[in-house]
Order: C-alpha cells, then sequence, then structure tokens
C-alpha cells in the first residue's frame, strides 16, 4: 500500500495515477488525508497507510512554489514548521516557501524569528534560498539515501518502528 501511495504522489504521468488522484478528487500534490467516505477497499487500504507514508516523505526544494511553508515537511527530520510554532493558528498554512523569501533573494528571517525558536531558525537558514531557475519541488522517500522508494527500505522502516528487543535475563 506504501509503494502505491508513493507512486500517487511522484508519478503524475502515470495513467492510472491520473485516473485514480480525479476519481477521488486530489488536487494537492501531498494532501493531509486521502480517506473518503464511499471508496473501494484498495483505496480505503492506501489511506489507512497514508499517515505512515507521510511522515516518511520530504520536500525537495528545488524552486519552492509548491512546498507550503508551515505545513510541508521540508525541513529535514524536523517535520512540519507549524509544529514548532506556540498557538499556530493564526499562520497562513497555504503560504509558500517562495513567499518567505525577500525581495533580494534571502529568508525573511525576521518573519521566521517572530513564530519560531532560534534553533528553528539557524536550520531554515542552512537550505539555501530561492533559486530562480531550479526545477520544480519534489516529494523524496525519506529512508533512502536517493529519496526513491523501495519495497526493502518500506520493509525496514516498519521492522525498526515495530521491533522490540527482548530483555536480558
Amino acid at each position: 500500500m506504501l509503494k502505491i501511495g508513493y507512486s500517487l504522489i511522484t508519478k503524475f504521468e502515470a495513467l492510472w495515477v491520473q485516473v485514480l488522484r480525479a476519481k477521488y478528487g486530489l488536487c494537492e500534490s501531498m494532501p493531509d488525508s486521502i480517506m473518503r467516505n464511499s471508496c473501494s477497499y484498495i483505496w480505503k487500504a492506501v489511506a489507512k497507510a497514508w499517515p505512515l507514508l507521510r511522515s516518511n516523505i520530504i520536500w525537495s526544494i528545488g524552486n519552492r512554489k509548491t512546498v507550503r511553508c508551515w505545513k510541508g515537511n521540508w525541513v529535514h527530520n524536523m517535520g512540519p514548521l507549524n509544529q514548532y510554532v506556540p498557538g499556530h493558528g493564526n499562520i497562513v498554512s497555504e503560504t509558500k516557501i517562495n513567499e518567505m523569501v525577500s525581495v533580494n533573494g534571502d529568508w525573511n528571517l525576521d518573519l521566521f524569528r517572530l513564530l519560531l525558536l532560534e534553533k528553528v531558525v539557524k536550520r531554515i537558514t542552512s537550505i539555501l534560498p530561492l533559486l530562480e531557475h531550479a526545477g520544480p519541488d519534489m516529494l523524496s522517500w525519506s529512508r533512502t539515501t536517493t529519496g526513491v522508494f523501495s519495497v526493502k527500505s518500506a520493509y525496514f522502516m516498519l521492522k525498526e518502528e515495530t521491533w522490540t528487543p527482548k530483555e536480558e535475563n
């Protein structure tokens, strides 16, 4: 189910992906949820695995026009930034990363510092700001060095999360 889910967010040119995304109304590249009231058994199974998929996907930043600044997982090993903002209800969650870059092409650090702790801001500054001619933002599987999903990496991820060592006697 993870492999099907990964294909739904990375293989937009595949006909079967286009059909399923249209049938179930997936407009965003990485929606929060894909559960629908009336759907097939296979779709329910993919939807059940969706939170696990989402937690292991990270954005590879390109032109920064797709990724939502506060809700997207784009700062490595941190998850969405809105979880680091106390009382994050005031944040415009649809703000894209390119909107957080100043006119001269640097990060708008004043705004980040207003909302985030300095240690989080330092993580952001380690990422290069907007590159005008960069390719599009891409979703990557965080469990491989290449960013490409593999069943093997998913297996080891599941094994790691569910395995509990025996206590020594």
